[in-house]
Formats: structure tokens, sequence, C-alpha cells
């Protein structure tokens, strides 16, 4: 009976500080939480209303994307002393046939 008894102590106590600890740390949800269940008890509903909007921008079209130059692009690796060029935009049916050159890239 005693061994009963400290292993429900020891479980109360775990469950207890295990309880504490979540709390802690998960607050912000902990609370939200609490505050919905503790309205939708009482029945009372506090909803904020913001009187002022914000102003309407008119917004400037932007572009949307740049055309890029590519120059003779090259990868450098050093431990193996290598320096090959990038195959910029190369279509599927050459990509092996670019890759003898040095780095392919598909186009797209």
């Amino acid at each position: 009976m005693k061994i009963f008894k400290n292993i429900l102590k020891f479980v109360l106590f775990f469950i207890i500080v295990f309880a504490i600890i979540f709390g802690l740390f998960n607050w912000p949800a902990v609370s939200t939480n609490l505050k919905y269940f503790w309205q939708s008890l009482t029945g009372k509903e506090h909803q904020r209303v913001q009187d002022t909007y914000l102003p309407k921008v008119d917004s400037v079209k932007q572009p949307t994307c740049q055309e890029l130059e590519f120059s003779s692009d090259h990868i450098i690796i050093q431990k193996l002393n290598l320096d090959v060029p990038i195959v910029w935009d190369s279509p599927e049916d050459k990509f092996l046939e670019n890759l003898k050159f040095g780095v392919a890239h598909y186009k797209g």
C-alpha cells in the first residue's frame, strides 16, 4: 500500500509540474484559448472595431522582371584546378552535348 501511495504522489507531482511548464511555455496560446472559453461561457463578445481606415494608395506598376545579360560566366573549382564555362539556356535535346563544354543550365 505504501508503494502505491508513493507512485501516486510521483505521478501527481509529475502531472502538476508538466502542466505548469507547459502553461508557461505556451502562455500566449493558452491565454487566447482561455479568453475564448470564458467569453463563450459569459456570452460577452468583445470585438474591436476600427473607426479609421487605411488610406488608399495608388500603386505604380513596377517591372516584373529584368532581362539578364550573361557574359562569359565561369565556375572555378580551386581544389580540382578547374575553370569551366557555364552554358546558359541549354535546350533539352542539346543538354548532354553542352555538358561536354562545361556546366549546362536548363532553359527556363
